[in-house]
């Protein structure tokens, strides 16, 4: 039930920044460019290599959108975004700049790759990051107007057991949903505790996951129950609860499920 945001970048146009940064590579390299086999070839193997180094940086980013969102810390997200992406394309672009050279010359590798090329290069990948950064925002602002936008809790029920009589609730009024001596209950917003057919699993799958998390094993929580929350040891966190009956003041949360509550706290509904 972890709402994690996941953004998805249409970033095909970077092939053809990449051609136009190799044809300034080449310029630098050179001082002209010439439309003739020996500059096209130098242009297929620059661009060769770009796209390489940008697959990585592409792959990097991506796994930082899962493991370390913008929302953790967007400082600490931006510098070893940078860091990473850094030390990634640049050995790249070296192995295969030397490789290259090795397999089909038997000089070294120009001076100007060194002192020009790569330079140029990361200059670009600055400009490459803050793009990649600026469609990321962009999609999170989208996501966070659609939520606001969603209409309240749909108005789907379930059948439960209260006292000796089968009791219809309604998702809407559902605050927690909890294992207790091998039965499953559902606390209300009324404080009524209806028991319910139903394994946890399930109901996680049943409810809305923009209203409810699944806290650990024993729990499943409303956003409107969380008062505050507080770390504890070993990376865990413990979630302060308003009061309903048959509820514990606290919950305790895992320190791996940790990052993904925070973030879900703040696509606050409206």
């Amino acid at each position: 039930m972890e709402n994690r945001f996941k953004p998805t970048y249409k970033d095909k146009f970077f092939i053809l920044l990449f051609i136009v940064i190799g044809v300034i590579n080449i310029y630098i390299a050179y001082g002209q460019f010439r439309l003739n086999r020996k500059y096209l070839s130098a242009l297929t193997l620059d661009t060769f290599e770009v796209i390489c180094a940008w697959l990585a940086v592409r792959y990097i980013i991506r796994r930082l959108d899962y493991r370390y969102p913008y929302q953790r810390n967007v400082l600490r997200r931006v510098l070893l975004q940078l860091a990473l992406t850094t030390v990634a394309s640049l050995s790249i672009l070296i192995f295969l700049t030397e490789s290259i050279n090795y397999l089909l010359t038997d000089k070294p590798v120009p001076r100007e790759v060194y002192t020009h090329h790569l330079w140029v290069f990361q200059i670009w990948l600055l400009v490459i990051n803050g793009i990649y950064i600026a469609m990321y925002f962009w999609q999170w602002s989208k996501h966070l107007e659609e939520i606001k936008q969603k209409p309240d809790l749909p108005k789907a029920t379930l059948l439960t057991k209260l006292g000796g009589r089968s009791t219809i609730v309604q998702l809407a009024d559902i605050r927690y949903c909890a294992i207790a001596d091998d039965l499953t209950l559902i606390g209300a917003v009324n404080g009524e505790i209806h028991l319910v057919e139903k394994s946890l699993e399930q109901l996680e799958q049943l409810l809305p996951a923009d209203y409810f998390f699944r806290a650990n094993r024993q729990y499943i929580i409303h956003r409107e129950l969380v008062k505050s929350i507080e770390r504890i040891e070993n990376g865990k966190i413990n979630i302060l609860l308003h009061p309903l009956p048959k509820l514990p003041e606290a919950v305790t949360m895992s320190r791996t499920k940790a990052p993904a509550f925070r973030e879900w706290l703040k696509l606050a509904v409206a």
